[in-house]
């Protein structure tokens, strides 16, 4: 079944975040985890379009999406992950779902007054700056088996989203 009108317009925007993510290989961590977390937002909002349904404006759409695939898809989730062995994806998916939420957690909104890749922070007397912070998400992203698995996961659906949901 193709995607419906808001799912592609969606998935094509998520493309497209991934894509500058990718080309700011050079740049600044800060930066890549922003376009790191609108991908992932609007990746998961693809999916929650799939009933022709707004999942509204918030950022916070990324765990939650994994927890819905975990309870709906429960038998075959180990899979998406390049898991056969749903034993061994266990061990791995509490790692791989709370990255998840700490990704989608450094959009600034929402209350996030903390570490974030866009604003510096605190709001009301900034003392530290997304140049200069150390995300401890991104280390995880790149240096982590739940974080690779993760990328692995993000980049599949970006390449063949109806692969996983036809």
């Amino acid at each position: 079944m193709p995607l419906n009108g808001p799912q592609q317009l969606f998935l094509d925007q998520a493309r497209s975040d991934y894509e500058i993510f990718r080309f700011l290989s050079r740049r600044n961590t800060c930066h890549r985890l922003h376009y790191l977390q609108m991908c992932t937002e609007k990746l998961a909002k693809v999916y929650f379009w799939r009933h022709g349904h707004s999942p509204g404006l918030g950022h916070h759409k990324f765990a939650p999406f994994l927890r819905d695939l975990d309870s709906a898809r429960g038998a075959d989730f180990h899979r998406m992950f390049g898991y056969k062995d749903p034993g061994r994806f266990r061990i791995q998916k509490i790692a791989i779902i709370s990255l998840a939420e700490r990704i989608q957690n450094l959009a600034p909104a929402g209350g996030n007054t903390g570490p974030n890749p866009e604003y510096p922070w605190p709001p009301n007397l900034p003392a530290t700056s997304p140049l200069t912070y150390d995300f401890p998400e991104w280390q995880d992203w790149n240096d982590s088996v739940p974080g690779r698995r993760l990328r692995s996961f993000v980049e599949n659906l970006l390449r063949d989203y109806l692969a996983f949901f036809p």
